[in-house]
């Protein structure tokens, strides 16, 4: 089971909790813990990832994370990184969170600054605090994706001859007011 593909709604089964992995029968545990026991050697490295993972919250730095860990546990540096990868695996890269939250208060700083800005009536702070604000999202950047479409012209006719239904409108011929030329 790959860890990437976890489903949290999935119920797993003794045979499939014997066959798994530590990490793997951690995260079965996790979801469900009455069925699923942990031995005492799951046990300690879920300890162990919990204080990995609260040291990845507090430290942006790879290397600040193992040193601490090591500190913190007393393990090798190669055990202490792998229970870091293992924690970032079971429990979500917090780090990608604190960027976008960083992100949205950088945003809301930038727009109340523009706000009073506009309101003081000093247009060109304004005009860098929004300019700022596009930079922030990448939205400065055309996309390569939005490629401008050809646009379709659609006509419409409105009629109440019922030989319409009968035949293949685009290859039909129109009268100005709307009839069907014969």
């Amino acid at each position: 089971m790959s860890y990437a593909v976890y489903n949290k709604r999935r119920v797993f089964t003794e045979k499939e909790y014997a066959a798994a992995d530590p990490v793997e029968r951690i995260y079965m545990h996790l979801l469900q813990p009455e069925e699923l026991p942990l031995n005492k050697y799951d046990a300690q490295r879920l300890d162990y990832l919990k204080t990995a993972f609260a040291i990845a919250c507090d430290e942006a730095s790879g290397f600040e994370r193992v040193r601490k860990m090591m500190a913190a546990s007393g393990l090798t540096e190669r055990n202490a990184y792998q229970y870091i990868l293992d924690s970032i695996t079971l429990f979500g890269d917090v780090l990608k969170v604190n960027k976008d939250l960083e992100k949205a208060v950088i945003r809301e700083r930038l727009v109340k600054l523009a706000n009073l800005a506009h309101e003081k009536g000093d247009y060109e702070t304004e005009l860098k605090c929004w300019t700022q604000v596009t930079k922030l999202f990448g939205l400065d950047k055309p996309d390569p994706s939005d490629k401008p479409k050809k646009p379709r012209i659609v006509e419409v006719v409105f009629t109440n001859n019922p030989k319409v239904l009968k035949i293949e409108a685009e290859n039909a011929e129109w009268s100005e007011e709307g009839g069907l030329l014969e």
